[in-house]
């Protein structure tokens, strides 16, 4: 599981150099990024609403994703909106 606190000593790099999509990430970490920008709320979780990139798939900018399922947190990659239920569908089976 990734930590706010193993990534806040700055051993690690930036976010995306911590944590990779589908990885377990603590509460505390999910929700300092819920507070650091507004989020945009999905069914199963929010995007910071800052753009990350250009997915080209969707034609339109990712976000940073972040999920919880149960009592479990996890990022979900940098993702597109419309690419939401593909990933969450992937992290979902990946947990069964």
């Amino acid at each position: 599981m990734k930590t706010l606190a193993e990534w806040e000593t700055g051993l690690h790099g930036n976010m995306t150099q911590y944590v990779q999509p589908f990885d377990e990430i603590d509460r505390d970490l999910y929700w300092y990024f819920m507070d650091i920008l507004p989020p945009y709320d999905t069914p199963s979780g929010f995007y910071c609403s800052e753009p990350y990139s250009t997915c080209h798939k969707y034609n339109t900018a990712t976000y940073a994703h972040f999920s919880k399922i149960g009592e479990k947190y996890y990022f979900l990659g940098e993702m597109s909106p419309k690419a939401h239920n593909e990933q969450y569908d992937l992290l979902k089976v990946s947990l069964a």
